[in-house]
């Protein structure tokens, strides 16, 4: 889009906003990167489908410091808050990985539902809640005994996992219905499902907002992102970004927004106000998941077709660092942030 078809378009309180934004941005995002009384795990872990690894990537120089054999099929990643463990799904294997961050050994092996294919850790650090996409349940895994604690239904064929920043709610992207997607919304005290939202076919990502207002829905099928307001559990609004938007991220303060366009082996960044297309990035073949480093606001993207990560700056976004992986990397992860 030109500059001048976006002064056509824009509203005054959008361009205001642009200004503004263009201004203070490089500040609070220095500001914010580190939190000031945390762990910091500087490393970021990837999950490599094509030969059962896991590559562990110094983010301090951008370089693989290790590589961790796991076996089977590791396809989802996360990071406990504290930095000090991480869980690997192993979706062939129907369990969980769970490896120590200090030594990078595999210290328990968790049996969890059929094909678990995402995961994601509570805010408070105590449970790993695991979707397990063939069985179409939840696992839920206490993280002082690495022992699942609880199996429960949610919808059909969740890909998909995201929690709330107060981690009072889960939401789950279920798709395994031919015409329409959706999301199940789980109340966390109760662990019942409380809503569920229709988004489009072949939705594949979820990203709650920092603030928890938001929650983004990436849909491979209609190459639009959907926006959720999670006061009402209804979709407010979608946005195009590119071909194949595939994952999402964002940022600590919640702008700008990370979209993954896989058929177009770039990342898109996204204005979450306007909803429009800030700017374009290239990255490797066929790119996936990507994270936000907390210490840094780096953005690391797994490029599933060209086996490497691109790591890309949060202000100039230009290219730093493009660093080889294991085949046919899928997922990254990082301590939350």
């Amino acid at each position: 889009m030109t500059q001048q078809t976006k002064r056509k378009t824009t509203s005054p309180m959008h361009r205001w906003f642009g200004r503004m934004a263009r201004a203070v941005l490089p500040l609070v995002l220095i500001c914010v990167a580190t939190p000031s009384a945390a762990m910091q795990n500087t490393h970021a872990y990837v999950t490599n489908t094509g030969d059962g690894t896991v590559s562990v990537i110094d983010m301090r120089t951008n370089s693989v410091t290790a590589t961790i054999a796991v076996g089977g099929v590791p396809y989802s990643a996360a990071v406990t808050p504290d930095g000090m463990k991480i869980y690997v799904a192993n979706a062939t294997e129907n369990t969980v990985f769970v490896i120590d961050a200090t030594t990078n050994i595999v210290t328990a092996t968790v049996a969890v539902g059929r094909f678990p294919a995402a995961l994601v850790v509570s805010p408070d650090g105590t449970k790993v809640y695991v979707a397990n996409a063939n069985a179409s349940t939840m696992s839920v895994i206490d993280v002082a005994t690495d022992a699942v604690t609880a199996t429960l239904p949610v919808g059909y064929l969740p890909l998909a996992i995201a929690v709330s920043p107060d981690g009072s709610r889960l939401y789950t992207v279920d798709v395994g219905y031919e015409d329409i997607n959706y999301v199940s919304v789980i109340d966390t005290a109760s662990m019942a499902i409380v809503a569920t939202i229709p988004v489009p076919v072949n939705a594949s990502d979820i990203s709650v907002g920092p603030f928890g207002a938001r929650a983004y829905v990436t849909s491979y099928g209609s190459d639009r992102t959907s926006v959720i307001d999670t006061s009402t559990n209804t979709v407010i609004d979608s946005f195009a970004s590119g071909l194949g938007t595939a994952y999402v991220a964002t940022s600590r303060i919640g702008f700008p927004l990370y979209v993954s366009d896989l058929d177009e082996d770039a990342v898109s960044v996204i204005n979450p106000v306007t909803r429009r297309v800030i700017t374009k990035i290239a990255t490797g073949s066929a790119p996936g998941e990507l994270t936000v480093a907390r210490a840094t606001g780096r953005i690391y993207v797994a490029n599933y077709g060209s086996d490497d990560v691109t790591v890309i700056h949060p202000i100039t976004h230009a290219v730093m660092a493009t660093i080889p992986t294991g085949k046919r990397p899928i997922y990254i992860a990082t301590q939350p942030l």
